[in-house]
C-alpha cells in the first residue's frame, strides 16, 4: 500500500534547508504549496506527486542562489505570460537536446527540451553550474 504524501511535512522540509532570505522562502513556500494544490486538482496521485517533484533535499537544492529569487511563483507567471496567457494542460515532453558550455571560463550544461500543452508549445533552455544547480532558465 503505497504512503500518503504529508504535503505539509515536505514544504517545511525543503524551506527549512533553503539558503535564502525569509522573504524568498515564503515565496518558494508559497510556490510549492500552489504546485502540490494544482497537482491534486488534476487528481495526480501521491506517487506521481512525490515523484514529480522529488525529495525535499534535492528541491532545496536545485537552483543556485542567485537563480532563487526568480523561480517565485510570480516571477514564473510573468514569464509564462511573455509566451501565451492560457497555455492549457500539460501533455509531453518533446526530444531532449543536452551539450556541456564554458562562459567566462566556466563549465555549464545546457539541456533544451520541447514541452506540449493544449493551447501552445514551449522549448525550455536550462543551464546548470558545475555543481549541478540550476543557473539558468530560459522559455520561447
Amino acid at each position: 500500500m503505497n504512503e500518503r504524501f504529508d504535503e505539509k511535512q515536505y514544504v517545511q522540509q525543503v524551506v527549512k534547508m533553503l539558503k535564502c532570505s525569509k522573504e524568498q522562502k515564503e515565496e518558494i513556500r508559497r510556490q510549492l504549496e500552489a504546485d502540490i494544490r494544482d497537482a491534486r486538482e488534476r487528481n495526480e496521485s501521491d506517487a506521481e506527486i512525490k515523484q514529480s517533484l522529488g525529495s525535499p533535499v534535492a528541491m532545496a537544492e536545485i537552483a543556485t542562489s542567485e537563480m532563487q529569487p526568480y523561480l517565485t511563483e510570480e516571477k514564473m507567471e510573468e514569464a509564462k505570460k511573455t509566451i501565451g496567457d492560457d497555455w492549457g494542460t500539460f501533455r509531453n515532453f518533446g526530444k531532449t537536446y543536452m551539450t556541456e558550455i564554458r562562459q567566462n571560463g566556466q563549465s555549464f550544461a545546457m539541456v533544451q527540451m520541447n514541452a506540449s500543452y493544449d493551447n501552445v508549445s514551449v522549448t525550455y533552455t536550462l543551464t546548470f553550474d558545475a555543481e549541478m544547480k540550476l543557473a539558468g532558465i530560459y522559455m520561447k
